[in-house]
C-alpha cells in the first residue's frame, strides 16, 4: 500500500495516483484511479489522515482545495490558467509546463471547491469534456469565477475532433499517435 492507498479497490487494480498539494507544495491528499484497462473506472479520494502517516478514503473538507494549487501558486498572475475536468487532464497539461487545475469530485462538484486562488488572475481557458457533464462542469466553474472580486478573463476552448465524452487527454493522445509516438495518457 502507498501511504494507506490500497493496490486494489472493489477488485480493480490501482492505475494511477495524483497528489494534491497546498500553496507551499506540501501533500494534503491524493486521488487514486482504479480500473481494469480503462473500463469502469473508480476515482477515490484520500484526504483523511490516520495515525499521522497513512491516508484513508474520503474527500477533502469543503471548500475543497484545487488540484494544481502548488503549480498555480508558483505562476505569475499573468500566466494563463487552464481549467479541465479531472486530475488526469490537469496533470497532462502540467506535463507540458502549463498552469492547469481542476477540482476534486468530478463534474457535479465544482461548487464544492475553493476557486478563490483564481481571484486576480488575468486569463483562464476553460476546456470542457465532450459530453453534457463536461459542459455542465465548465459552465458551473465559469459562473463561480465571474463572481470573484477580481475575476479573470474567461475563454472557452473547444478542441476539434474529440470523441464522445473525450477530453484534452484524448486530443493530446490523437496528436501524439499522429506523430507515431506511444503514450498511455498518464
Amino acid at each position: 500500500m502507498m501511504q494507506g492507498i490500497p493496490q486494489t479497490f472493489n477488485k480493480k487494480p490501482r492505475r494511477f495516483v495524483w497528489e494534491y498539494r497546498n500553496n507551499q507544495g506540501e501533500p494534503i491528499g491524493y486521488v487514486a484511479r482504479f480500473d481494469d484497462d480503462g473500463k469502469k473506472k473508480e476515482i477515490v479520494p484520500y484526504f483523511k489522515r490516520i495515525n499521522g502517516h497513512d491516508w484513508q478514503h474520503g474527500s477533502a473538507p469543503e471548500p475543497r482545495p484545487l488540484f494544481g494549487l502548488d503549480v498555480l501558486n508558483q505562476a505569475d498572475n499573468e500566466r494563463s490558467v487552464f481549467i479541465v475536468e479531472g486530475e488526469k487532464a490537469a496533470a497532462a497539461l502540467q506535463s507540458f509546463g502549463l498552469v492547469a487545475i481542476t477540482s476534486q469530485g468530478g463534474s457535479n462538484a465544482a461548487h464544492k471547491a475553493d476557486w478563490k486562488p483564481l481571484n486576480g488572475r488575468e486569463r483562464v481557458y476553460l476546456l470542457p469534456d465532450n459530453d453534457e457533464p463536461g459542459e455542465g462542469y465548465i459552465k458551473a466553474v465559469a459562473a463561480i469565477l465571474i463572481n470573484l472580486v477580481s475575476p479573470p478573463a474567461l475563454s472557452m476552448v473547444r478542441l476539434h475532433n474529440l470523441p464522445p465524452a473525450g477530453d484534452v487527454v484524448d486530443w493530446i493522445t490523437s496528436k501524439i499517435n499522429e506523430a507515431l509516438l506511444d503514450w498511455d495518457g498518464f
